[in-house]
């Protein structure tokens, strides 16, 4: 009785590549391919010491290069007698020129304020009746003629019947509300915050369908302002504010730097130029203990000065260097050793 095969079963059997082929991907499979153990000998560790010493003091001296290009002025205010703080810009700032507020000893981080927030309200249209079934821990930062009882509350059986705040929550209560002015000689500067923010970014954010008049639109209908704001939110161009959006989003510390506004490069198409300047400021945000100042940052490509990424570089390989120069005299000395040894082998 006679076995038969099919035909691409017999020529798979007798083709020689295919076998060759089948046999390496076992091999590869089975991690049996053959190889080698690279010898650490002197020549190799130095060799990659020496170039290891090169690279970490080359990225050290290209972060430096980077540092040198950035050009930032600190302006404390907070501590302020007057309204106004004169001070001196001694070279040229190019575009792009930033403009920061940084906070420090703030209460940011503390767990009521980051919960104190109803994001349905921002993002949906109808979002204030979505807050109604969230807990909150504060009552008077969620609706009119509210009690300073503190406890955990549902919003529906506190506000059903009161005015709700627009927005809701002690972290948009307790928002950064400073104003800056600045001025060289008797020109203003001018600066502008729409490029701060993409448009997805702001396309998060709910806005009315008919955007003419925000302040009559069903969203912001019987509304409040919270009580440290000056102007209704829909005063401020709604939800999609984008000094609202910049502080709602979350830090990681206590002490934060959030960006305020981009120089205009239309306005000022040479940036900042060198001379004497002068910052109105208007002092609402007045937390206890906070300590307030005002930036204006040049940035490399890199960003902010990384002082700290430039050292570490250059620590090692300074360390690197010195782990080289004691390789190249251990192996100078072995050598010398050996030569001395070959020598004593000819007697």
């Amino acid at each position: 009785m006679g076995v038969s095969f099919r035909s691409n079963v017999d020529e798979y059997q007798y083709d020689s590549d295919r076998v060759k082929k089948s046999s390496f991907v076992n091999e590869l499979l089975n991690q049996r391919l053959p190889g080698s153990y690279p010898i650490v000998n002197a020549r190799w560790t130095i060799s990659i010491t020496v170039f290891c010493t090169f690279l970490f003091c080359g990225i050290s001296a290209i972060i430096n290069h980077a540092n040198r290009q950035v050009k930032h002025i600190v302006i404390r205010y907070d501590n302020s007698t007057s309204d106004y703080i004169d001070f001196e810009i001694r070279e040229d700032m190019p575009n792009p020129v930033f403009f920061y507020y940084e906070l420090r000893n703030t209460k940011r981080t503390f767990r009521f304020l980051n919960n104190g927030l109803c994001m349905s309200q921002l993002t949906r249209i109808d979002g204030s009746q979505h807050c109604l079934e969230n807990s909150f821990k504060h009552r008077h930062y969620l609706c009119g003629n509210a009690s300073n009882k503190l406890e955990d509350i549902i919003l529906d059986r506190f506000c059903s019947k009161r005015p709700l705040y627009a927005p809701i929550g002690s972290l948009a209560s307790e928002m950064f509300n400073d104003t800056f002015t600045l001025f060289h000689g008797s020109s203003s500067i001018i600066w502008e915050d729409d490029s701060l923010l993409s448009e997805k970014q702001r396309s998060l954010y709910a806005a009315p369908k008919d955007g003419r008049n925000l302040c009559e639109a069903e969203m912001f209908k019987g509304t409040l302002k919270p009580h440290s704001w000056k102007q209704h939110v829909c005063e401020l161009g709604g939800y999609r504010n984008t000094s609202l959006i910049i502080w709602m989003n979350m830090v990681a510390y206590n002490n934060y730097k959030k960006i305020y506004k981009r120089l205009d490069e239309k306005a000022h198409p040479n940036g900042l130029r060198l001379g004497k300047y002068r910052l109105f400021f208007e002092n609402n945000y007045l937390p206890r203990g906070v300590v307030k100042q005002f930036w204006i940052l040049h940035p490399s490509w890199i960003g902010t000065k990384a002082e700290f990424l430039e050292n570490m570089y250059l620590f090692i390989g300074m360390a690197l260097a010195i782990i080289s120069i004691a390789l190249i005299g251990f192996e100078m000395l072995m050598s010398n050793r050996r030569r001395q040894l070959d020598s004593f082998d000819d007697f």
